[in-house]
């Protein structure tokens, strides 16, 4: 009777091990819906929409931000272009130009 007891409790750990082992296969297998990273190209752009907010900012507080919207458009350029990090280099100098304009006032 002993044995019969010990073989059960055997079983069912293994049982146990077995489905908590699948269960984490199958939590491995599953993507990461987060990127980790971003690319170049994604950076870029976060860094115009950043610019252009700027931009618009200066716009509706009626400063001359003339020297920002033509670096803005060449970083658009450089963007559409693919030379990503050239726009986003831009694109914040960019920002810079019209951030100085908006704490000048």
């Amino acid at each position: 009777m002993k044995f019969f007891i010990v073989l059960l409790l055997v079983i069912t750990n293994l049982t146990a091990c077995n489905n908590s082992s699948k269960n984490a296969e199958k939590a491995s297998d599953k993507k990461d819906p987060i990127a980790k990273t971003i690319n170049q190209q994604e950076v870029s752009r976060i860094a115009l929409v950043e610019a252009s907010q700027f931009i618009q900012n200066a716009k509706e507080k009626g400063l001359d931000f003339s020297s920002g919207i033509k670096t803005y458009n060449q970083a658009m350029a450089a963007y559409n272009n693919g030379h990503y990090k050239q726009a986003q280099v831009l694109a914040v100098k960019s920002r810079h130009l019209v951030e100085e304009l908006l704490h000048k006032k």
